[in-house]
């Protein structure tokens, strides 16, 4: 929500007030691509960084760290201000930097590395780098992981099924994945909060300690994430007086709340459709009281800046509250939601708008005390196909038995890929076996084969790309997997 510059004056005043909400206004911190938004950037062109800076602080360089290569950036643009990232919490920034990336920089998903003159700070799978958009193309949508769902009783019991997802996300490789809040479990089941309240929200993202796993920061492809009823990390928040606390947490551990973003021609335009609300477990129908003119007015604005483009997709919790109105006004003819645990396709509006809710990750029914079991034992993904700017088809496939990757299974994951040696740069021929239990025919799965340094040809697919550092050769293969099939790719 970059909505206006905020003048000095009205500028500390507010710096005071939300100092005393967050108690992080100067900390050195990246706000933009961080965490809920991400940042999709072709070769040779610049994206924007927005950053919280101590007033000494300086802004030394700004590196894209990726598995096998790093690739610095130029700094293009570094101006300094007081603007808002938020309008409804007066969240702020007071650097806006502006980078360029170097032409023939590898396909790859980075970490972005900001050093300043007081350290380094990191915004892990912030940016991805391609070398085209693509006529057409996959997005991925999951929703209600409820993180951290048992964290009060046995640890964070979802992680292995975020771990498991994030594996066949990474096969599928989609141009980016969306998950539709309810990103972590929010209030916990009992008294027991844990220590620091980000514990959660480092869970979701980065994966628990001490292994990492787990977190979608490990899926290979950029995940967005919007805001969900229990994006919050509190026990039981008193509805109306911690409204603003639930708001701030999300400013603090996921960045920005309702934003916009672009991948060629098609808007992904990310509501919040729960946080702002008094009673965030009140009956689902209706308008949202805080479905606010703010949001419509930042959404309207990105949309007015990066111009509507051919295709505009909104992104929000409940498939029960979508602003009609908007979707109208801007022809949207799909929503993303979640909320329900369970897949459901209805009809608004007059473009008409499909409003689709995805069956949810991890059910948190299953670990929490007073609920039934789920209705299925499979978690489910919606893939979106996009052509020409255009949707042509967009279904649910069902992509693990979760209570068998719960308990070790081996035939818990439907989409998997295995390696008959280590993979790790040390074998000069390598074959790499993709298996496809789903009922879905995937077009471009990837695998990635990391060689000694050399020059490599394949016995079948097409390499996406080849790069070498100073120990090995990566080779990106993409190939199509048909439903309930599998298929071998050697190296050598």
């Amino acid at each position: 929500m970059h909505m206006k510059k905020i003048s000095l004056k009205k500028g500390i005043l507010i710096g005071i007030c939300f100092l005393l909400v967050t108690s992080d206004i100067l900390a050195g911190e990246i706000i933009v691509p961080w965490r809920a938004k991400k940042e999709i950037v072709k070769q040779g062109s610049s994206f924007e960084i927005w950053f919280k800076k101590e007033p000494s602080e300086s802004i030394i360089s700004i590196t894209l760290s990726g598995p096998f290569n790093s690739v610095p950036l130029r700094i293009k643009q570094n101006k300094t201000g007081l603007w808002y990232f938020d309008d409804y919490t007066h969240a702020t920034y007071n650097c806006n930097l502006s980078v360029a990336v170097p032409s023939g920089t590898p396909i790859e998903l980075y970490d972005l590395l900001v050093k300043t003159s007081t350290g380094t700070y990191t915004s892990r799978s912030a940016v991805k780098v391609i070398d085209k958009y693509l006529n057409h193309y996959y997005i991925c949508h999951f929703t209600d992981p409820h993180v951290a769902v048992s964290w009060a009783n046995n640890g964070n019991a979802t992680a292995p099924v975020m771990q498991a997802l994030g594996e066949i996300i990474s096969v599928i490789d989609p141009e980016l994945a969306i998950c539709t809040g309810d990103n972590i479990i929010g209030f916990s089941r009992t008294k027991e909060i844990p220590a620091s309240f980000s514990r959660r929200w480092d869970a979701f993202w980065d994966g628990p300690a001490p292994d990492g796993f787990g977190g979608v920061h490990n899926i290979r492809v950029p995940v967005f994430a919007t805001t969900g009823n229990n994006d919050y990390d509190k026990f039981k928040a008193i509805q109306d007086t911690d409204k603003m606390y639930k708001l701030s947490d999300w400013n603090t551990f996921c960045g920005m709340r309702v934003f916009g973003f672009s991948y060629d021609q098609t808007r992904f335009l990310a509501f919040d459709d729960f946080l702002g609300e008094l009673k965030d477990h009140a009956l689902f129908t209706g308008t949202c009281k805080d479905f606010p003119e703010l949001q419509v007015t930042a959404l309207e604005k990105y949309l007015s800046v990066a111009g509507p483009g051919k295709l505009r997709i909104v992104l929000q919790h409940s498939p029960v509250r979508v602003n009609e109105a908007f979707c109208n006004n801007h022809q949207v003819p799909l929503v993303l939601s979640g909320h329900i645990h369970k897949d459901q396709e209805t009809t608004i509006g007059t473009t008409p708008t499909k409003v689709c809710a995805t069956e949810n990750v991890c059910f948190a029914e299953y670990w929490s005390p007073g609920y039934p079991p789920p209705a299925s034992a499979f978690t489910k993904i919606r893939i979106v196909e996009v052509t020409n700017n255009a949707i042509v088809s967009n279904r649910t496939v069902n992509v693990m038995d979760y209570i068998h990757v719960m308990n070790g299974l081996k035939d818990g994951k439907l989409l998997t890929i295995s390696y008959d040696k280590p993979n790790k740069g040390k074998d000069s021929s390598v074959t790499a076996t993709i298996v496809n239990k789903t009922d879905y025919s995937f077009p471009g799965c990837k695998i990635r084969f990391v060689m000694p340094k050399g020059k490599y040809s394949i016995d079948k697919g097409v390499i996406q790309q080849s790069f070498s550092n100073d120990l090995v050769t990566v080779c990106d293969v993409k190939i199509p997997v048909g439903s309930s099939s599998s298929i071998s790719v050697t190296i050598k």
